[in-house]
C-alpha cells in the first residue's frame, strides 16, 4: 500500500492539479487512486501535502451491550489525516514542482526508482534527520504511545516495580519506557524523574538530545518540543506535517 500511496504522489494528473492548486489558491482538491481516498491539502502558500485519511484505534473497551444490536466489541478511535508527502514550488514558481517525501516513504521510494516504476522528474527532497525526527516526535503513533503511558500510570503509579522470578526491582520511572518505529525511524519514549514521557531518537541516529515531551493535563495528553526544535515545530506545524495535531475532534 505505501508504494501504491508514493505512486500517487509522481502520477502526471496529480502533479497537474497541484500546479493549479498553487495558480487559484484553492484549499482542498479530492484525489481519487489505487482505490484510496486521498486529498491535496494546502496549508500555506508555498506548501501543498499529499493526505489520507486514517481511522486509528485507541481504546479497546471490550464487550459492551449496544442498543439496537447487542452485545458487540467496543473501540475507541481517532480519524486523522496523515501526510504522505508534500510539495513545493522552485524558486516560488507554481509550473516548477518538487516532491519532499518523509523518511518513513524513503524506503519504498527507493525501491520503485531502482525498479524504474517512477519517473525521474520533478525533483525529490528528503528530510534531514531533524526534519524527520519532528515529524516522528508529533506522530499520532508517538502519541498513541504518550496515552497508553499515561493510561497505564493511572493503575500502576510510579512505584517501583519487583520481578521476584528475575530478583530484579525496576523502578517507577524506568517501567513505562517504550521502543516502537514512528515516521520510520527507531523511536523511544523515556519517562523523566518527574513522571512524564519523553521522545528520543535511537542511539543510531546520533541525536542523543530529547526532542519532545508529553503531559496529562486533566484527560487530554498536551505535548511539546525542546527548545532546540522548537523553530522547526512551528515551521511543520505552519506546513500541517505534524499528524497529532490533524485530528478530528471527535472521537468516536
Amino acid at each position: 500500500m505505501k508504494k501504491e500511496m508514493i505512486m500517487t504522489l509522481f502520477q502526471d494528473n496529480v502533479i497537474e492539479k497541484v500546479k493549479q492548486q498553487f495558480t487559484e489558491e484553492i484549499k482542498i482538491i479530492p484525489v481519487e487512486s489505487y482505490d484510496m481516498g486521498f486529498r491535496l491539502f494546502m496549508p500555506t502558500l508555498l506548501n501543498i501535502n499529499l493526505e489520507i485519511l486514517i481511522n486509528m484505534d485507541i481504546i479497546n473497551e471490550g464487550v459492551k451491550e449496544i442498543d439496537g444490536i447487542g452485545k458487540a466489541q467496543v473501540t475507541k478511535y481517532v480519524r486523522y489525516f496523515k501526510p504522505i508527502g508534500f510539495y513545493t514550488k522552485i524558486n516560488g514558481d507554481n509550473m516548477r514542482i518538487e516532491i519532499n517525501i518523509p523518511y518513513e516513504f524513503e524506503k519504498e521510494y527507493n525501491e520503485l526508482v531502482c525498479s524504474h516504476k517512477l519517473k525521474q522528474s520533478p525533483k525529490v527532497n528528503k528530510l534531514s534527520i531533524k526534519e524527520n525526527a519532528i515529524i516522528a516526535a508529533f506522530s499520532m503513533e508517538t502519541y498513541f504511545q504518550a496515552f497508553q503511558i499515561f493510561e497505564e500510570k493511572k493503575v500502576k503509579g510510579l512505584g517501583p516495580e519487583i520481578h521476584r522470578e528475575l530478583d530484579l526491582v525496576i523502578p517507577g520511572y524506568m517501567k513505562y519506557d517504550k521502543r516502537f518505529i514512528a515516521n520510520g525511524l527507531e523511536v523511544e519514549i523515556i519517562m523523566s524523574f518527574e513522571g512524564n514521557p519523553q521522545f528520543y531518537l535511537d542511539n543510531k541516529y546520533n541525536l542523543s538530545d530529547v526532542i519532545a515531551g508529553y503531559k496529562l493535563q486533566g484527560n487530554q495528553v498536551s505535548y511539546s518540543p525542546a527548545f532546540e526544535y522548537y523553530d522547526l515545530f512551528e515551521k511543520y506545524n505552519k506546513m500541517s506535517l505534524l499528524s497529532v495535531l490533524k485530528i478530528f475532534p471527535n472521537i468516536q
